[in-house]
């Protein structure tokens, strides 16, 4: 059985570790890290084939681009965004990406945007 390649973009989340030693459970997941904060705790860890940090930080274009190289260049077949600001990202701007089809289903930006509010969701 063929293996999957999967990149999580924000792996400087906290739950990363949590989603990464899932995903590694099974023999059948090569699993990829980006990160936005060049001193991730996980850079180093052996849950990862391949751990990148963004140049630019936490930039949001620089980041989406750097989603689609990282793509391209580790032949990706899915992109699993763990946090807040990944899901929110590629939810909006996924689309937009020529590796479009590799996302994970994310909800509507503005769903989850008022998902993530305590008062909006409250008063929905």
């Amino acid at each position: 059985m063929s293996r999957i390649s999967v990149l999580i973009p924000d792996a400087e989340a906290q739950i990363g570790a949590r989603v990464a030693r899932c995903l590694k459970a099974s023999d059948q997941v090569i699993l990829h890290g980006l990160s936005r904060n060049r001193s991730a705790p996980f850079r180093h860890s052996s849950l990862f084939t391949t751990f990148e940090c963004s140049r630019d930080g936490i930039e949001l274009d620089p980041w989406l681009e750097r989603v689609e190289q990282i793509v391209a260049k580790r032949l990706i077949d899915v992109v699993l965004p763990i946090s807040d600001f990944g899901i929110r990202a590629l939810s909006e701007h996924g689309r937009l990406l020529a590796c479009s089809d590799r996302l994970v289903q994310l909800p509507d930006h503005y769903i989850f945007d008022m998902a993530t509010n305590k008062a909006a969701l409250a008063n929905f």
